[in-house]
C-alpha cells in the first residue's frame, strides 16, 4: 500500500513539475506544497530528477549524431561534435556542482526546502470588476510569471503603492529567479502594516536574504513575520 502511495505521489509531482495539470489541481496542490515539508522536499528531489534526466538526453542526442557523421565530413563533424560534447559536459558539470553546492551551503538547502511560490487568489473573474488583476493571477496559478508580471505592470503603473499588486509582483518575479526584483516589490509591499500579505511578505524576504547569505538581514525579517515557519527557519539559523 506505501509503494501504491509513494507511486501516486511521484505521478502527481511529476504532473506538477511539468505543467500537466488543471488550474484547481495546481491550486490544491500548491496550498498543500506551502505547508507540507516532507513534500516539499520530495518536490525538489524530482526536479533535481528531471534535471538529470534531461542532461542525460541532451548527451545522448549527441551520440546520435556522432553516429549518423558520414565518412566524407568527418572531420568537420567531428570538431562540431566535439564542441556539442564540450557544451553537454559543462551542462552535466554545473549540474552536478549546483546540486554539490545546495547539499554543501546550508543556506540556500533551507531556501529551497521553504521556498514555494504563494498559491494566490480566488480567480471568480465573472463576479469581479478587477477583470486585468485577475486574469493575471490566472496566469500566475498556472506557472506563466512572466505573463503574470507583465499584465500586473501595467496596472502598477497606476498603483505603485498598492500592497497586493506589489506583493504578488514580488512573489512572481521570485518564482522566476529575479530576487533582486522581488526584494524591490516584496519591500514596498510591506510599508502598509495593515497588509493582509505583511506576515508573508517579511517570510519572502527573509527567504532572500537567506539564499543572499546574509543570515543577520534574514533573522531580522523572519522575526517581523508571524508565520509558523519563520520560526522554524530562525530556530535553525541559531
Amino acid at each position: 500500500m506505501e509503494t501504491n502511495n509513494t507511486h501516486k505521489q511521484f505521478e502527481i509531482i511529476d504532473r506538477y513539475l511539468t505543467n500537466s495539470m488543471s488550474v484547481k489541481e495546481k491550486v490544491d496542490f500548491e496550498l498543500k506544497l506551502k505547508h507540507d515539508l516532507n513534500l516539499q522536499k520530495a518536490v525538489e528531489e524530482h526536479r533535481l530528477l528531471i534535471d538529470g534526466i534531461e542532461t542525460q538526453a541532451l548527451r545522448d542526442k549527441l551520440n546520435v549524431f556522432h553516429k549518423n557523421t558520414t565518412k566524407k565530413n568527418t572531420a568537420k563533424h567531428t570538431n562540431m561534435f566535439i564542441k556539442y560534447a564540450v557544451a553537454a559536459s559543462l551542462i552535466l558539470f554545473l549540474g552536478i556542482s549546483s546540486f554539490l553546492l545546495l547539499n554543501n551551503n546550508p543556506n540556500k538547502k533551507l531556501y529551497a526546502k521553504y521556498f514555494t511560490p504563494d498559491p494566490g487568489l480566488p480567480t471568480v473573474m465573472s463576479a469581479t470588476k478587477n477583470y486585468e488583476f485577475y486574469n493575471a493571477m490566472v496566469s500566475y496559478k498556472q506557472g506563466k510569471y512572466e505573463d503574470a508580471i507583465e499584465q500586473w505592470q501595467k496596472l502598477y503603473i497606476n498603483k505603485p503603492n498598492n500592497d497586493t499588486l506589489n506583493y504578488f509582483l514580488g512573489i512572481a518575479h521570485l518564482a522566476n529567479k529575479n530576487a533582486l526584483l522581488a526584494e524591490k516589490f516584496l519591500t514596498t509591499a510591506t510599508n502598509n502594516q495593515n497588509s493582509v500579505f505583511i506576515d508573508d511578505a517579511q517570510f519572502y524576504l527573509g527567504l532572500i536574504a537567506l539564499k543572499n547569505n546574509d543570515n543577520t538581514k534574514a533573522k531580522s525579517y523572519l522575526k517581523q513575520s508571524k508565520l509558523e515557519k519563520s520560526k522554524e527557519i530562525i530556530n535553525q539559523l541559531e
